[in-house]
């Protein structure tokens, strides 16, 4: 019996990129490793991007029964690094997960689950939930009472997804490419414009809220402020990509002149939403404000990609 385990072919092939996380994905793999022990149709990657080192070695030699690690020589994009991942890959789905989050026990259950009930299915879009410590500081509590964490959005038509939580059919992953945008210069956005081609080519697609993975929160304000920049700054430059969702060519008419009319708007949905953050007036409307400067973030790298795409178009 043993024997033919080994020899079952697998279905699920989970794949993980970390980089400068070891703990983060020591975390992981310990939730991961019984839903893969005693498991043979299912496999886990990991493809550290250019930082290993004695404590990822640690990890890596933990969990070497359960694990295939591959330590890239240089650090690449995230979009470089998941196909390499991709690569080292034979089952029929491909299952992205970040080192940053955490599946409960049945994640990989339910998803087997689903795809017993619906075989036809070619992309299955989980969510993200915030993830607070024990003892959290504000801006982490600030970061999981506003849901600043990567989500799935999109339309009924063009569903996106985020890599921290999806399941793609590997055969279909290879039809369209892999991830696009490889060059080192996009440092987000490379979900989004993998998503859309997949709408493109007619995925058979299920968004299930109710298949999630917990998300860290642990970023502060100044480095979720660059990271939303970014993302704003990536989705404007997609836009001009045949592939890019229609929701896109909106965010090209971000000017930085209504910076600070956008900063008012959202500060005062976010004193709405601050509700129940703390029952004190002032602690409420600092949350709002911080969450408020990471939205803004988003606006601002918009706006900064619409002033460089119009100066282009001049030149």
């Amino acid at each position: 019996m043993h024997a033919q385990e080994n020899l079952a072919a697998p279905r699920l092939s989970i794949g993980v990129a970390t980089y400068k996380r070891p703990e983060g994905l020591r975390r992981l793999l310990d939730a991961l490793r019984p839903q893969i022990e005693g498991h043979p149709t299912r496999k886990v990657v990991v493809v550290n991007d250019g930082s290993h080192d004695s404590a990822y070695a640690a990890v890596a030699a933990a969990f070497a029964d359960v694990v295939t690690y591959h330590p890239l020589a240089h650090h690449d994009s995230i979009a470089s690094t998941r196909n390499a991942i991709a690569a080292r890959m034979c089952g029929d789905y491909i299952v992205f997960i970040d080192d940053d989050c955490v599946p409960p026990t049945w994640w990989l259950d339910w998803l087997e689950a689903r795809l017993d009930a619906n075989p036809e299915l070619e992309l299955v879009i989980g969510t993200t939930r915030p993830r607070l410590p024990e003892r959290p500081r504000f801006m982490e509590k600030v970061n999981a009472h506003f849901d600043i964490i990567p989500l799935p959005h999109g339309s009924p038509s063009v569903p996106l997804f985020v890599t921290a939580n999806v399941a793609i059919r590997r055969s279909l992953f290879e039809q369209v490419g892999g991830f696009g945008l490889t060059d080192s210069k996009w440092a987000a956005g490379e979900d989004t414009e993998l998503a859309s081609r997949l709408a493109a080519a007619g995925a058979r697609t299920v968004v299930d809220k109710n298949w999630f993975v917990e998300h860290d929160v642990s970023d502060g304000l100044r480095r979720q402020m660059r990271r939303f920049w970014r993302y704003g700054y990536a989705n404007v430059q997609m836009s001009a990509m045949t592939t890019a969702p229609d929701q896109n060519a909106g965010l090209t008419r971000a000017d930085r002149r209504y910076l600070l009319s956008y900063a008012i708007e959202q500060f005062r949905e976010n004193l709405v939403l601050s509700e129940g953050f703390s029952n004190l007036p002032p602690v409420r409307w600092c949350s709002a404000a911080l969450a408020s400067a990471v939205r803004v973030s988003f606006y601002a790298g918009c706006a900064a990609a619409a002033a460089d795409r119009r100066r282009a178009l001049r030149i």
